[in-house]
């Protein structure tokens, strides 16, 4: 499958969901519940890149790693623990913390794919049918 295979399908699967997107409902409340579920861990990726813009990227992935590996084990919340370590504290504020661990902060490369998707998709729409 090559790239204009892929936008192909992705063009039509978006103008599916631009069909459906109308009558989508979020439940936010229990979005959030579910995020929750995760203590944390939906986070990890987010904080070892960020923390491997100040260490060495082995160390970031290390300590993230280990403090997901205690949160499971114990039980306890990634925030809790990564916010009682001083190599974390070292690196990242409470502020920093907090925004890492919020999930309308955490869309990734999102906007750019979409942008991608929409400029491939629009090079394949015969004219007139836009």
């Amino acid at each position: 499958m090559g790239d204009s295979d892929i936008a192909q399908l992705t063009a039509g699967i978006t103008h599916h969901l631009a069909t459906i997107a109308p009558n989508l409902e979020v439940d936010v409340q229990r979005t959030r519940k579910n995020l929750d579920l995760t203590q944390g861990l939906i986070f990890a990726e987010a904080l070892s890149m960020t923390l491997d813009e100040n260490i060495d990227r082995a160390q970031a992935h290390e300590i993230i790693e280990a403090a997901c590996a205690r949160g499971r084990k114990d039980k306890r919340e990634l925030r809790m623990i990564l916010s009682a370590d001083p190599k974390v504290g070292a690196q990242l504020t409470t502020g920093d913390l907090d925004c890492l661990f919020d999930p309308r902060h955490y869309l990734g490369a999102a906007q750019e794919y979409i942008y991608g998707v929409v400029a491939a998709s629009r090079s394949k729409i015969p004219p007139g049918e836009e």
